[in-house]
């Protein structure tokens, strides 16, 4: 991030500094972009990577129920269980499901798909969110 100041430094530097005291409404908005992005992990199958295929044995039960094919989605309540919580200084996402972690991270026997990540994109959009706040 470049911040580049020209003329009254004293006032603009007060000004950029009363902006950066509470940074409530960029983190409010990055917050909602990550969760955003933590679905897209979901809709896409993983990225960049996609995630380690379904057994065939678990993808033909699935079928044979009448659930989707999707990884990781059963019932939908993984992949709708995220909540975000900000404040004046950061932002968090986050599941109160007990079973998330072991897709996120694995567990050796349940292979890990990780949905707890952001990507490239997301790092480059949170600048810029940033970036326009503190600039004004």
């Amino acid at each position: 991030m470049k911040v580049e100041i020209r003329g009254d430094t004293d006032e603009k530097l007060t000004v950029i500094m009363s902006r950066v005291a509470d940074l409530s409404k960029p983190m409010a908005e990055i917050g909602q972009l990550m969760k955003r992005s933590v679905i897209e992990n979901f809709q896409a199958g993983g990225r960049p990577d996609k995630w380690k295929p379904l057994s065939e044995k678990y993808l033909a039960w699935k079928l044979t129920h009448g659930y989707t094919s999707q990884i990781l989605v059963l019932t939908h309540r993984l992949m709708q269980s995220f909540s975000v919580q900000t404040d004046s200084k950061s932002a968090r996402v986050f599941t109160g499901v007990k079973y998330a972690g072991k897709h996120n991270f694995g567990d050796g026997q349940t292979p890990q798909r990780q949905f707890m990540m952001f990507q490239s994109e997301d790092i480059s959009k949170i600048k810029e969110i940033i970036s326009k706040f503190v600039g004004g």
